[in-house]
């Protein structure tokens, strides 16, 4: 079991990047960057890299390449993907086995698109989100360090609620959705508590009725957390 640490985007705080290094292991930890989320590789990784290493991870790689990178996990105790677009990167490594080769880290992380890969369904950003119908809203398969989400980020900022609820609705098994707002971050533990750390995050949780129905219907229940507050992501929401 692995620390997954979801960040909604905006402004990566320190503590948000000092949480990924303690988890992983301390300073001496080797934390791989896959900046694979955009045209300009290059650039993303050096970014992140210089911010690790600002808050005190020794042990940084940022590879460009596929080989590289997948090869660079092999010793890696943490894994930080930064924001972007959460497409380019399942392209990128499609056919691969980065799925399983992520599976044994110690803490997993990233912030906006690399927050949302961390779903077993991911939001891909096509669609039309105002309409409520069962995939109006596109969704594909994430890195699943969370298997049974689905992430969403910028939450409240872009007003992204009624598309939460229509990834929910709409997935083919049942899932949680999380919503982490924009200068907002939680994390997840080993043992599946999630506990916000800053901002707040929306928990979507929905019953289809019925279940193969064609059209969205279904009992929806929202849980707001704030700072502080956490919610057993095994258990069904209370509100």
């Amino acid at each position: 079991m692995q620390t997954v640490i979801l960040h909604g985007g905006g402004t990566t705080a320190a503590e948000t990047t000092k949480r990924l290094i303690e988890r992983s292991g301390g300073p001496t930890a080797r934390i791989v960057v896959l900046a694979h989320t955009g045209e300009d590789v290059a650039g993303k990784a050096k970014r992140s890299s210089d911010w690790l290493r600002e808050n005190g991870a020794q042990d940084v790689l940022a590879p460009v390449g596929v080989s590289e990178a997948l090869a660079a996990l092999e010793k890696a105790a943490g894994v930080w993907i930064p924001g972007g677009d959460q497409n380019v990167l399942m392209a990128t490594f499609a056919g691969t086995d980065l799925t399983m080769r992520l599976r044994d880290k110690k803490a997993i992380g990233g912030t906006s698109a690399g927050a949302s890969l961390m779903s077993g369904l991911m939001p891909t950003g096509e669609g039309d989100s105002k309409t409520m119908r069962k995939g109006s809203v596109e969704i594909k398969p994430g890195l699943g360090a969370l298997p049974h989400t689905i992430v969403d980020t910028h939450f409240f900022v872009r007003q992204r609620t009624q598309r939460l609820i229509n990834m929910v609705l709409s997935s083919p098994y049942p899932v949680l959705g999380i919503g982490v707002d924009e200068n907002a971050w939680c994390e997840v533990s080993p043992e599946g508590f999630l506990l916000v750390r800053a901002g707040q995050v929306a928990l979507v949780e929905a019953q289809r009725i019925p279940p193969n129905a064609p059209l969205l219907a279904g009992n929806v229940k929202i849980k707001i957390l704030g700072l502080g507050q956490s919610q057993n992501l095994a258990q069904p929401l209370v509100v």
